[in-house]
Formats: C-alpha cells, structure tokens, sequence
C-alpha cells in the first residue's frame, strides 16, 4: 500500500485501504410482493397485484439486497416466502419549482413518474406483468452521480449531473447540481429521465399476513456525498474517497451456487414440456438465529426461467410461466416449499429441508407466476404440439448472503 491508512485482519486480509470498493446504499424500504398475472386470467392468484420501485441508478450499476421481516403482529407461524424479481423502465420527470438561479447550483423539483414497463422475454401471451405500479418514491429517486437531461440549456458543456440529494421540505427533492447555472431555470420546467425498476412478484398465494421484504438499492461509487460530521474516511493517492464510516458496509456471509431453472425435456415423455427433475433448487443457511433478521440476500437472477403452453389450454397444465425465484425460510419453519412455490410440473415433490427449523435459510428455485387455462386468454395450438420455452438453464446462479455493519 502506497498511501492513506490499511486496515487487516488476523489472517493478513486488507479490510480497509486506498483500493477499498463500498457499496453506497442509495435507497431503501419494503414491499409485500404481489400477484403477476391479473385474477380474471388466473383464478388462483391473489391480489394485490406486484409492486415495483424505482432504482436510482441504472439496474447494471445496482445492487439489490432483500430480506423478509415480520412487521406486524406477533404469531410466528408462516408460509416460507417466494419472490422473483422482474426488470422494468419508466420515465421520471423533474418539475421546478424554486431556486435554480443563475450563478446558483440549487433547486427544489417535485417528481412523478410515467408508467411501467417490464422486460418479459417477449412472452406477449403469458398474461404476465401485472404490476401495482411504482411505490416507495423518494428524493433518492433522482441518482447520484446521474446526469440530469435538458439541463444542458442553463449550463455550459453539457447536461449537469446531481452530486447531493435531499429532502426538499415542502418540495419533493433538492437538487445540488456539479457545476452553476448561467441562466434561471423558469419555475415548472420540467426535465425527464428514463429510470430502471424492479418489479416484485410472488407465487399465486398471498404471504402470510404481517410479513414483509425489506430491501435495500446501492451502488459503488466514491462521491463524498455524506453529510456526517463525524467518523472516518480514506482516501487513495489520487485523492478520491476509497473508504468512509458514514457508509453502510456489506459483510458477505455465504456464497453458494447452482443451477436452480427448470429446464425443456429433451428426451422422454413428455418431451418438451417443463422438466423439474433432477430438482431445481438449493440453499444456504447462515446467521445467529437470535439475529436472522439481520442477513441480506443480493439478488442476483431476475425475469422469467421457463414458460410451457400444452396442445389442449383447457388441460390443468395449460400455460405456465415461472420465474427465477428466491424463498426465504426465517426459525420456525423446517422446509423451504420448495415443491409447492414451484408447483414442479412433473417431478416428485422433493421439498427441500433445513438442518433444522431453528435456521434461518434462503433458497433459489423457480417460483410459478401463473398457471392460465381456458382458450379465452391463451393461444391455441393444435393437436398434441406445445410452445415452450427456458431461459439460462443451463446458468450457473450464485446465492450471496451477507450482513450490514
């Protein structure tokens, strides 16, 4: 090390030095996962419908860490709970409303967004993607480090880029832009900006009442953003911040991999439909179970694994869609339901079981969305013929589970 200070620990590992990467948490809240597909199509799914929130940053520069919690009363009996993560896009559009002006590089804007998106593989006959539209707004919304689009008209070299984002009072955000502005910017003037989000969508069954995902949006980046007037920070040779105690920092726990995606059976009867053997999931276990709730899943499979639709659509197995999917099984339950979140479509059941109900555990397998039957809201395909189709079967996924210090 050439420079700032270096921190390791018993076995000579760097913890802390001028090459450090944080994870800078940009936003965070919770969801109750929703329903996919809309009840008129799939009478076994339950509303409300799958919320979606707005990521700050592009989804290729975002992290995404989830985990249940029980936010309301105190029976600790549940069902594990499945969620799969879908990738959508949306406009936010930036109103202003006081300050910005010139010689300035401050402004209050209210914001609202356009509608929803979502990536589907193009699966325009599944019924999929019934969304509630976007929750849990907030100033954060905006991106640090973003280059805010149409603000080239009252800079000079280019659109600005917001460097600090606050609550804006009586406005929804204020905006600190990296360079000032040469002229006013007209009070209502709006500037759009297209945004990623994520969609949260469940199995059909709703979750056990009181239950909640708690997420977390952040990136790596090395603004000083922060406004603490107390702790630490290291900074490298180059004079950029490598390390800061106002961050919350991402300790990784566990890393487990596998190939947890149904797959298209090749061979055998039925050939081409579904194939859930051998049996497409796995887990980890980590945590103290007097803290489980302290441990953060990275989420790092999103969209659709697999999508059948049989010859007859008014057969049980109609059209089927699951998605790359994760359950959470806190104390107190023994198995992950594996069985029942995926509904395997030809395997045996095969739960999957904990060590014991007293660990706290999270898996990766497909979790169905939706299971559609009746010509009315599905092609048709004639004789005994199916349209199927599976998405990175053959991918190795990584189950990453950690803790914030």
């Amino acid at each position: 090390m050439a420079y700032g200070i270096q921190i390791e620990n018993k076995d000579g590992i760097s913890l802390i030095d001028e090459d450090s990467k944080q994870v800078q948490i940009g936003k965070s809240g919770n969801v109750t996962p929703g329903g996919f597909v809309n009840q008129s199509h799939d009478s076994f799914v339950d509303t409300p419908y799958a919320p979606c929130v707005l990521l700050p940053k592009p989804l290729d520069e975002t992290f995404l860490f989830c985990k249940v919690r029980q936010a309301s009363g105190t029976n600790p009996n549940f069902f594990p709970f499945g969620c799969s993560f879908f990738h959508g896009t949306t406009t936010l559009t930036i109103t202003k409303k006081s300050g910005g002006a010139s010689g300035s590089n401050v402004f209050y804007a209210d914001l609202s967004t356009g509608n929803v998106a979502l990536a589907l593989n193009g699966s325009s006959y599944t019924q999929a993607g019934q969304n509630s539209g976007i929750t849990g707004s907030s100033f954060h919304d905006v991106g640090i480090d973003e280059n805010i689009t149409g603000t080239s008209s009252y800079v000079s070299g280019g659109d600005a880029t917001a460097i600090l984002l606050e609550d804006g009072g009586s406005y929804d955000v204020k905006v600190t832009l990296d360079k000032n502005l040469t002229s006013s910017i007209p009070n209502n003037t709006t500037f759009t900006m297209n945004k990623d989000l994520v969609c949260f969508a469940r199995h059909r069954d709703a979750w056990t009442t009181g239950w909640v995902l708690d997420y977390k949006i952040g990136t790596i980046t090395d603004n000083e953003e922060e406004t603490g007037t107390h702790g630490m920070q290291v900074f490298g040779s180059d004079g950029v911040l490598a390390w800061s105690s106002n961050r919350e920092n991402w300790l990784i726990d566990s890393v487990t991999t596998g190939t947890p995606d149904l797959g298209i059976n090749g061979s055998g009867t039925p050939l081409g439909e579904a194939d859930a053997v051998p049996h497409p999931r796995f887990a980890a276990e980590v945590g103290d179970t007097s803290n489980w709730e302290d441990y953060w899943t990275l989420i790092t499979a999103y969209g659709f694994c697999c999508l059948t639709c049989t010859g007859n659509p008014d057969t049980y197995e109609g059209l089927r869609t699951w998605g790359a999917g994760y359950i959470w099984c806190p104390p107190n339950n023994g198995d992950y339901a594996n069985s029942f979140i995926t509904n395997n479509p030809w395997g045996s059941s095969n739960t999957l079981s904990k060590s014991s109900s007293n660990a706290n555990g999270v898996c990766m397998a497909p979790v169905q969305l939706s299971q559609l039957t009746g010509s009315t809201f599905i092609p048709q395909v004639s004789q005994s013929a199916g349209v199927n189709d599976g998405w990175a079967t053959q991918a190795t996924r990584t189950l990453i589970i950690g803790h914030f210090i």
